[in-house]
């Protein structure tokens, strides 16, 4: 792969992250192969937390509710987020979680391709048509943490925060909550809803409506029971 194609996937992949980390706060498909996603992941009977993931339930203040969500959040060593974004360059994408700098991001790119990516503290890799490469990006600096995108600090930025009652996802019991903000930044106001598991007291899924700006939704869910590791590829 030439640096200017590299650049331009890094580039349209960084988008994406900021993106979707902001509403809380792109070569060919590669082929399998011994260092693909599946063979750095397993499935786990038990969320992968560090911190409390007891019964949760609401309290009379939905501010402060989301506080006590956001710590429980800020305590997981890692997860597994799908993000679904539309509007005029639409998106899918799965990104591997582990704290504190791992991230391997798997994508459906604007242009019907696909890309795979492992970022370990400041080294960035790409798998090419099957074949991974060191690239001179610095990607993993230009990410926010993952956890960091859901603290008490955002929820300070929060507004209109209300709880809304029982509902589910995916036939899990949850919690949900609405509340108003704007992207960092500078950017879009939006709209967002926010599920959370009545078992482990953690984000199911956040949902995002923007009011102006190229991206218009973005969807976030979260998987906590699947064991995530991430090396640089042999």
């Amino acid at each position: 792969m030439k640096n200017r194609e590299q650049f331009i996937i890094a580039a349209l992949i960084l988008g994406v992250m900021v993106m979707g980390c902001s509403m809380l706060k792109q070569d060919g498909p590669a082929a399998p192969n011994s260092n693909t996603a599946s063979a750095n992941t397993t499935t786990a009977n038990t969320a992968v937390t560090d911190g409390p993931t007891s019964l949760f339930t609401p309290g009379s203040n939905a501010k402060d509710d989301l506080e006590k969500i956001a710590d429980r959040f800020m305590a997981l060593s890692s997860f597994r987020s799908t993000m679904k974004g539309t509007g005029k360059n639409p998106f899918n994408s799965v990104v591997d979680f582990i704290a504190p700098d791992k991230f391997q991001i798997r994508s459906d790119l604007p242009n019907g391709k696909s890309m795979e990516m492992r970022i370990i503290g400041k080294d960035t890799y790409m798998n090419a048509n099957g074949n991974w490469q060191k690239v001179p990006i610095d990607v993993g600096s230009q990410i926010p943490n993952f956890r960091e995108t859901f603290t008490r600090d955002e929820i300070n930025r929060f507004k209109e925060i209300e709880y809304a009652g029982e509902d589910q996802v995916d036939g899990t019991p949850a919690y949900l909550y609405k509340y108003s903000g704007a992207a960092m930044k500078g950017g879009s106001a939006y709209t967002s809803k926010t599920w959370v598991s009545k078992t482990s007291g953690l984000p199911l899924k956040i949902i995002a409506n923007y009011e102006t700006g190229d991206l218009k939704t973005m969807e976030i869910a979260y998987d906590y029971t699947t064991k995530i590791t991430i090396e640089a590829p042999k």
